[in-house]
């Protein structure tokens, strides 16, 4: 256990980056390569550590994956881990499915079609229709909130937000009064002051 835990630690030193074995190897030269490999393993088993390929190398590394979102991920293949890190990395713009195909390992296209249904159903990813994208629908993670390129801001949502838009009119509309001639990089500023749009 103390191995598997400092393996961890090393790991999360790391971020987001991860660790390929030689590396980890280097981090932890007073583990024994038999005890590191077991330890490994124990690790992926656990779900507590997910094996990706560097996109560039194809080279193996070991990414730290916390307590509650081994829980999540448990169940998962590794193909379906690295759909589900795929979408990850996309934060809070979203990834379309045919980027992916790329991204993860070559995978086609009706394969990574058929994890995300999977994702979906098990409630980790949502599927959003992408003002950024061209109308194009885009999946992220079930509890991030898009960005507002992503839908559109105040009027690209479900609803058009007239409210908070004519808060900000009669705002500039003050502003360029009492200033009198102002540039639209000063309005844009003072906009963004205001605090109403995102």
């Amino acid at each position: 256990m103390q191995v598997e835990d400092e393996i961890l630690e090393a790991l999360q030193q790391t971020q987001e980056k991860g660790l390929d074995d030689t590396q980890l190897a280097k981090a932890l030269p007073m583990i024994p390569n038999e005890q590191r490999i077991q330890a490994l393993n124990n690790l992926i088993e656990k779900s507590r550590i997910q094996v990706l390929q560097r996109a560039l190398t194809g080279v193996p590394y070991f990414k730290f994956v916390s307590k509650e979102v081994s829980t999540k991920l448990k169940d998962l293949t590794s193909e379906e881990q690295s759909v589900y890190q795929c979408i990850e990395e996309s934060g809070n713009l979203g990834v379309l499915p045919s980027a992916m195909k790329y991204l993860v390992a070559g995978q086609q296209i009706t394969r990574i079609n058929a994890i995300l249904k999977k994702l979906a159903t098990k409630g980790l990813v949502k599927t959003l229709t992408s003002v950024l994208k061209g109308g194009k629908k885009i999946w992220m993670l079930l509890e991030i909130e898009p960005s507002p390129d992503v839908t559109g801001g105040m009027t690209g949502s479900d609803y058009f937000d007239i409210e908070s838009i004519a808060v900000v009119m009669e705002r500039v509309e003050a502003y360029t009064r009492k200033q009198g001639q102002v540039s639209r990089k000063e309005l844009l500023v003072y906009i963004k002051q205001l605090g109403v749009l995102p």
